[in-house]
């Protein structure tokens, strides 16, 4: 069986910040990899059509994202873009959503603009596997509780969590309605009840069928420590995670962290693509790089399935920032082969891949 992808990366360079703006470059290759690892489908069926997937490398800009119509427009362009050149589904990354928790809130934006995190305070705030030391975003909330009468991070996501998820139904729901496309929404801070009653927020993905409703729903299990301490959030449960369907073709997702563990193996073997959703808050190295082998490669791998995809969000918001290059791979019996990336780890992009029946 035959594995192949054609892509094609459009590129956006922000002017004045702007993340729909200029096309720079747009290429067409043919990639092949190859002979496609056999494995058992979920549903024991064969794929006759390919999927084509738009993945879209999402820019924060802060002028965005504390604009909730412009936010949402920038949404609408992108899925608009990647429908128009023939996506039957369109992924976004980790944490995207989380910045509209921040958006239309005076108290906060009027804050913000006070604060002057030094350069010295973010490279020193690096938290390590313990949690000892406060990340960039912790002394930024820090310094916003001294500003608004927030008691909390957690305060501030749970009490905004309901109006974001409104929010993203219309921002997202409306765009996979328009255009008849599935849309993997990124990630939001979700306020639901937990197992005992009492509220918890989680680090959830969305997904949105053709016809704009929730497909799908999902929480990060392996949280972070910056997740639990700081924004006190709750992790989910492997056991309640299922794939979703797309066309003949079935996706599984997995969470940033949540990748490298190999709990997932056996909830995605059998099927088609997965996807993992990413906000690396680190400088895209060689170190970095050399990690991610053990993310989606290594799944690939131990599960079966056949094509991964990793979608990165990246930009700057207040001396914070993300970096990686969202890429499409492809297990090949027992290696995993690069099929195509984005060209920049730090700009707004859409990869265009169309796969091949496994």
């Amino acid at each position: 069986m035959n594995a192949s992808a054609r892509h094609r990366s459009i590129r956006h360079r922000s002017i004045q910040r702007s993340i729909a703006v200029l096309i720079l470059a747009i290429a067409s290759v043919t990639l092949s990899a190859g002979s496609a690892t056999a494995r058992e489908r979920t549903d024991g069926a064969a794929i006759d059509q390919p999927l084509i997937v738009g993945a879209v490398q999402f820019e924060v800009a802060e002028d965005i994202v504390t604009d909730r119509e412009r936010f949402e427009r920038t949404i609408h362009a992108a899925v608009g873009r990647a429908a128009e050149l023939g996506s039957d589904l369109v992924v976004f990354p980790e944490y995207q959503n989380v910045f509209a928790a921040l958006t239309d809130r005076d108290r906060f934006v009027s804050a913000l603009s006070e604060l002057d995190l030094s350069g010295e305070q973010i490279e020193q705030s690096i938290g390590d596997a313990a949690g000892s030391r406060r990340s960039a975003v912790a002394q930024l909330f820090d310094s916003l509780r001294a500003h608004t009468e927030l008691e909390s991070v957690h305060e501030l996501f749970a009490s905004s969590s309901e109006e974001v998820s409104h929010w993203m139904d219309r921002a997202y729901g409306l765009a996979a309605a328009e255009h008849a496309v599935t849309v993997v929404a990124g990630t939001y801070f979700a306020l639901d009840d937990g197992p005992d009653g009492d509220p918890q927020l989680m680090n959830r993905a969305v997904v949105y069928g053709p016809d704009g409703e929730r497909l799908h729903e999902q929480d990060k299990v392996f949280l972070t420590a910056f997740e639990r301490e700081v924004v006190e959030l709750s992790a989910g449960e492997p056991g309640d995670v299922q794939g979703f369907e797309v066309g003949e073709w079935s996706v599984g997702l997995t969470i940033c962290r949540d990748t490298y563990f190999p709990v997932w193996d056996e909830v995605h073997d059998g099927r088609d693509l997965w996807i993992d959703l990413r906000g690396e808050g680190t400088e895209y190295d060689a170190s970095v790089r050399e990690r991610l082998r053990d993310a989606v490669p290594e799944r690939l791998i131990e599960s079966a399935v056949p094509y991964g995809l990793t979608v990165f969000l990246t930009g700057e918001f207040h001396g914070l920032f993300w970096e990686g290059r969202s890429n499409a791979v492809a297990a090949i019996d027992d290696s995993v082969e690069l099929l195509t990336e984005v060209e920049s780890a730090s700009e707004h992009e859409l990869l265009l891949v169309e796969l091949d029946p496994p």
